[in-house]
């Protein structure tokens, strides 16, 4: 079957890459997500774990949904089964993932 898609971005809201996206996530957890308990180390966790961790957690935080699920990709983007390949590929992000 062909598909096809069309769609459009407003130029202002592209990045040139996921840097920026990465930081600004990393932000967010590291800050909502340290004012009851201890940071954990993103790279301790599968993909899955944050998941199920973020279904009941994220709520927590006061966050809106949206930023809720840009904690949650980057999570499960630099989780202990998804960050060895990107390591392995060359592509992984910068180290405050596993901080």
């Amino acid at each position: 079957q062909h598909l096809e898609l069309t769609g459009w971005v407003e130029a202002a809201r592209l990045r040139p890459g996921l840097g920026q996206i990465w930081s600004d996530a990393w932000t967010l957890f590291a800050g909502r997500c340290t004012a009851c308990h201890a940071r954990r180390v993103p790279s301790n966790y599968t993909a899955n774990q944050w998941r199920s961790l973020l279904k009941v957690m994220g709520p927590r935080t006061g966050l809106p949904k949206d930023q809720q699920a840009q904690i949650l990709v980057f999570l499960q983007h630099h989780a202990s089964d998804t960050i060895d390949a990107e390591i392995a590929a060359g592509t992984a992000h910068p180290p405050a993932a596993r901080r």
